[in-house]
């Protein structure tokens, strides 16, 4: 941004910065204010839990404290007994002075007084030896307690919520937000936003629809953008910014974006929209009481508009709703629609500004560019986008490129904007770039980047350093790893591919467009101009007759793609010069003899009527990449000595292959194997040696039942599926495997034992053998996994764990649904869980009347003096609770001690309900073995101190505030050495529970789980991390679906 008030801004690094004593408020009053800032986007430092703290104040704390505009900090009981919170205040102190940090401190607990004299606990500041110390520090805290702030005892009587809602307020309130930085390069959008905002009134309380209209590559999407950054903050109920309506909704369909809305507005996973009408009513039933903002980018139907948002009654009050459009008529006739803004070409003013700053990085021009200058910018006609793309083209560039530009730039038309972003095209990309643009343009729009790179890679082409030149151009822009581009600039890809021969497509180097493809294999006039060809028939396929030879003159063809086409026959003829061949459902039982294949990189067939790979043997040098999945009738590989650099070979779902051609055991290069669901593969080679294989998938290769011999260096291999599979045993060579990370044993129902090297794997991360129904026992030496993060054993049959179980330090799940026997031995776990339909406690889980008040998200329970010894197990909890759906459930716990001091402990509990049946109640057990893990420090906090315990539950589905009661009635026991039924308690019917252990991340740098405090509010607003528990596996037969590596984009 070039105005002056934003280059006079400070350049912040944060909003605020947090000062606080860890051990006294950082698991409570901090974590909820942390939260509640950043829920306001406020840039908040908090410094890291696991920080290591030396003798001096960390430059990553100096640099953070430097960079904020405030500092807000908690004066808590030990915070002058740390010196290195005193030195983080002098520090604050010393950039209040100077100006520019503005410094609220926060009496938690304490008298300002104490703070201001340095007496009570604060006196501690004067203790240390260093007098210079002892003086900045004392100097430190006076000014600071003179400094108006808050007294958490005084204020809304004590209440910490409320405290927190002013303070955020009062920061809140004294930030101005400014356009995004992502914007500071776009010159004038600042008053464009304002002119919106204008059109908006925020502050009223009414719905209102906006529309944003202009001719195409105005700015509109940069201003809808830049506005949606500038506001969001003041629409607590949810915003969504969906971009590209007109390209998604033809490519996905509208109910995919009716998901989007949904989802990111009410915050939830896994939504699934049925038709356009149910996502109507779900939209407009769930919505209506939110205050949302919703940004529609590039519409051009108004089905769009009633899909998306159809009327005001659909949001809440203070709604706002955006939508921008090239056809103004979408707007005209939207009676919803309050007002229009016009974007308009830019003036010249800040034409010439815009040009300057992509042209010589600067806001001005040399002066012996000065006419030149002028003379491209009055071309450009004031369109951001022919500014942004000639100015990038010529930078660093000398005179005699900046004349041949202005001269061409003479003889195209005012209004042919296209015409002068070629300009750009030829002047400022060179031969290879502008291969890698027009492919881009015709095929690979939308596409990840690493597919892209792939297939580009494949024509030499050099792709990484190409597609870096087209983003540093405006050419292209990398969106969540896709390639995208203006829809203006793609027109001139076309236009360039086309203008050679007009309307004459069979001579195009390049073929995209689904009538212009048909039309030259229907009547057979492509020619050997013809470079790619892509046919995407959406959003049904149709039947192509063509002739079997419809590709026979086009000898130069280097990638032909048939994606969602039904052929009726296949073909018997192929370009010898190609280099990457996709064809789905392709008819053919092998390709035709005389296709040599010498050049191709890649093969993807996916669904196919393959029954082998070629009808004779071929050397295939510069085969990388082989997808034939769903190709049913595959009968046979080839010789993988033939295929010497192959990197992927992905057969899943290939359901008639026997066996695996024994050369892939002794493969140098590959680096994914993918046989998931070849139910009929019966066997691998006795022995594999594959020092490139990263991922082995066997999943569901139901006949598999034995699993090779590893040889010699595998250490790349990190992921290996075999779920599913018949397999008997494991090698012990197993333990070979030095990398790897994971291994997935589920369902493997004749799987008996594990081999005890497969605990010697230093890297294994995860561990899954849920489903192992003959499994009786985990391996002794399990302790020995250091790194092990979650392990999975439902549905077994083991009884009991191994002592060394305990050893696992960074176990944070464990999941034992549906175990057949009492596992009582879990009680030496940190915490056990269940999950039973119904509303009645089981009669074993207890014979005492247990039930506690509840507030309808939390149980409280009062202790009795002295109620812990050392026979002290921990606490039974149980609650009958409805509407859990199959939410994930999280609980934590707070702890009052008899003097009103509190503690909110890290413990945290997830699990979730996952039967299917739709049942109004169910009753959750849990069991919280107590340790100091996640009591507060007994030094300072013993237990017979605490006179209440309250456990604090919210479902995850629930917005962050959320004031619906779901539990009914709940209860808390006390369990003791001697209560000799407890594993008896803790035992229900294999058939109706589900239950599952996590432990909680104590090495983790996030904050506690987020909980529901009381019918007055909550008392923190984090969001869950999130655990995702094991996929439910009905039989040995169902198909088990790990994260996909198909290397294809499409199947």
């Amino acid at each position: 941004m070039t105005s002056s008030s934003s280059s006079t801004r400070p350049p912040w690094m944060y909003d605020v910065f947090l000062s606080f004593r860890g051990e006294d408020v950082r698991k409570n009053f901090v974590d909820h204010l942390h939260e509640a800032l950043v829920a306001r986007n406020i840039r908040t430092f908090k410094d890291d839990e696991n920080l290591e703290r030396g003798s001096s104040i960390s430059p990553e704390l100096l640099k953070a404290i430097e960079g904020s505009r405030f500092a807000i900090v908690i004066f808590s009981q030990n915070y002058a007994s740390s010196s290195w919170c005193l030195d983080e205040l002098v520090k604050i102190i010393k950039c209040k002075n100077l100006g520019g940090l503005t410094v609220l401190p926060v009496f938690y607990r304490v008298d300002p007084s104490d703070v201001r004299k340095q007496t009570g606990s604060f006196a501690a500041a004067l203790e240390h030896p260093d007098e210079n110390k002892v003086s900045r520090w004392s100097k430190a805290l006076t000014e600071a307690a003179n400094t108006v702030g808050v007294d958490v005892e005084k204020v809304a009587n004590g209440h910490e919520s409320k405290v927190i809602q002013e303070l955020v307020m009062e920061v809140f309130n004294k930030l101005d937000h400014p356009v995004s930085n992502v914007q500071e390069d776009l010159v004038g959008i600042e008053s464009r936003v304002d002119e919106v905002k204008s059109l908006l009134e925020l502050g009223a309380d009414d719905v209102r629809f906006i529309g944003i209209w202009g001719m195409g590559g105005i700015g509109k999407t940069t201003l809808a953008s830049a506005l949606f950054d500038n506001i969001v903050h003041q629409f607590t109920g949810g915003s969504i910014f969906l971009p590209e309506v007109r390209e998604k909704s033809e490519k996905c369909g509208l109910e995919c974006l009716q998901q989007k809305i949904i989802s990111q507005i009410l915050r939830l996973e896994n939504v699934k929209v049925d038709s356009i009408s149910h996502g109507i009513d779900w939209i407009r039933s769930t919505v209506c009481h939110k205050k949302a903002l919703v940004i529609l980018d590039d519409v051009d139907s108004m089905d769009q508009v009633n899909a998306l948002a159809g009327n005001r009654d659909w949001f809440g009050k203070g709604s706002r709703i955006i939508i921008t459009t090239r056809d103004k008529r979408i707007l005209d006739i939207n009676e919803n629609l309050a007002k229009i803004y016009e974007v308009r070409l830019l003036s010249e003013t800040k034409s010439v500004e815009l040009f300057n700053l992509n042209a010589f990085r600067k806001g001005h021009h040399p002066k012996e560019f000065e006419k030149l200058s002028a003379l491209v910018v009055e071309y450009a006609g004031g369109l951001p986008l022919a500014l942004t793309v000639l100015g990038k083209s010529l930078y660093r560039r000398d005179a005699e490129m900046w004349e041949s530009v202005v001269n061409r730039l003479k003889d195209i038309p005012a209004d042919d904007i296209i015409g002068k972003l070629k300009v750009s095209y030829d002047n400022g990309l060179n031969k290879v770039e502008q291969e890698i643009f027009l492919d881009i343009a015709c095929f690979f729009k939308g596409e990840e980047e690493d597919y892209a790179n792939q297939v580009l890679g494949s024509f030499d082409f050099y792709p990484g350093i190409g597609i870096r030149v087209l983003v540093e151009k405006s050419f292209i822009v990398i969106s969540n790893g896709k390639l995208q581009m203006h829809d203006l600039i793609q027109e001139m890809g076309w236009h360039i591919v086309r203008q050679v021969h007009p309307r004459q497509p069979g001579k195009y180097n390049r073929l995209w467009d689904p009538k212009e493809v048909h039309d030259v294999l229907t009547q057979n006039t492509g020619t050997e101009a013809v470079e790619g060809l892509q046919l995407l028939v959406l959003p049904e396929a149709t039947d192509v007759e063509f002739s079997s030879d419809a590709l026979r003159k086009m000898d130069r063809l280097r990638l032909l793609k048939f994606h969602n086409v039904e052929l009726s026959q296949g073909f018997e003829y192929f370009p010898n010069q190609l280099r990457w061949l996709y064809l789905r459902s392709y008819p053919s039982k092998s390709l035709p003899p005389s296709f040599e294949a010498a050049n191709l990189v890649g093969l993807e067939m996916p669904f196919s009527q393959l029954e082998e790979f070629l009808a004779k043997r071929k050397r295939l040098n510069k085969l990388k990449f082989i997808n034939l999945s769903h190709s049913q009738k595959l009968i046979r590989t080839p010789d993988f000595k033939d295929i010497p650099n192959l990197q992927r070979l992905v057969l899943a779902q290939c359901t008639s292959l026997v066996q695996v051609h024994e050369s892939i055991a002794f493969h140098e290069n590959l680096v994914l194997l993918n046989l998931e669901g070849c139910i009929n593969l019966r066997s691998l080679p006795d022995s594999i040696q594959l020092a490139s294989l990263e991922e082995l998938v066997l999943s569901n290769c139901i006949r598999l039942d034995k699993f090779p011999d590893i040889q010699g260096d595998m250490n790349s291999l990190s992921k290996l599926y075999l779920a599913g599979t018949g397999i008997k045993e494991l090698p012990s060579s197993i333990g070979h495997l030095k990398n790897l990370d994971l291994i997935d044993l589920s369902s493997c129902e004749f799987l008996g034992s594990l081999p005890s090297s497969i605990c010697s794997l230093p890297s294994l991360r995860i561990l899954r053998h849920s489903g192992c129904s003959k499994l009786t026992n985990l391996q002794e030496n399990l302790g020995n996994l250091g790194c092990l993060e979650e392990l999975y054993a439902d549905r077994t049959a083991i009884i009991q764990l191994p002592p060394s179980i305990r050893l696992l330090k960074k176990l944070r799940i464990f999941s034992f649904r549906g175990c057949k026997d009492s596992l009582g031995h879990l009680l030496s776990l940190r915490v056990s869980s269940f999950v039973l339909p119904g509303a009645d406690i089981p009669v074993h889980f207890g014979n005492e009347n247990m039930e506690r008040p509840t507030t309808g998200r939390s149980i409280s329970f009062r202790l009795p003096p002295q109620w812990y010894n050392d026979n002290f197990l921990g606490f039974a909890i149980y609650a009958v609770a409805r509407k859990i759906g199959q939410n994930l459930i999280v609980v934590r716990a707070r702890v009052v001690s008899n003097d009103n001091r509190e503690r909110h402990c890290s413990f945290a509990q997830i699990f979730r309900n996952l039967t299917k049946e739709k049942i109004d109640q169910h009753v959750i057990l849990v069991f919280l073995r107590f340790d100091e893990e996640w009591w507060p420090r007994f030094d300072e906090f013993h237990p017979n101190n605490c006179c209440l315990i309250e456990f604090l539950a919210r479902r995850t589905a629930d917005p962050p505030i959320c004031y619906e009661p779901w539990i009914d009635r709940g209860g808390v026991r006390l369990i003791y050495k001697k209560d000799v039924m407890v594993e008896d308690q803790m035992t229900v019917s294999p058939s109706n529970y589900h239950s599952q252990m996590i432990r909680p991340n104590t090495n983790s740098n996030e904050s506690p789980l987020p909980l529901e405090a009381s019918e007055s509010g909550p008392s923190d607003t984090t969001g869950p991390t999130e655990i995702k528990p094991p996929t439910h596996h009905p039989s040995r037969r169902s198909i088990h679906r790990r994260p996909g590596k198909h290397f294809a984009s499409q199947q």
